[in-house]
């Protein structure tokens, strides 16, 4: 924990350093934002697949229950995948009706 807490202290300054107002502020977090989204649902569909091999291929009993349970996976992982998308896809349209500066970090 204090490993942790130490690099996030010594890491702080570096994006203050680049900030001057309020405005860039905002455009330093939008970045950040905008690149970890598509991050975080790449790792959300690795992981779905993963399940998905380990259920199909895993399971040597193949009992009822571990049926079930692969079923249910499936089942919330597209659910939670496909609403990721379509709230991100629904953001990326509003701003671009609206104009919005969508800003990547770099």
């Amino acid at each position: 924990m204090n490993k942790i807490l130490t690099t996030l202290i010594l890491l702080l300054p570096i994006p203050t350093l680049a900030v001057s107002s309020l405005s860039d502020l905002v455009d330093l977090l939008v970045g950040l934002i905008n690149t970890i989204i598509p991050i975080l649902i790449s790792l959300a569909i690795v992981i779905f697949f993963y399940n998905t091999g380990m259920g199909i291929f895993g399971n040597a009993k193949n009992s009822g229950e571990a049926k079930t349970k692969l079923k249910d996976t499936l089942i919330w992982g597209t659910l939670i995948i496909f609403v990721m998308v379509s709230i991100w896809g629904i953001l990326n349209i509003i701003g671009g009706e609206f104009n919005i500066m969508q800003r990547t970090f770099y």
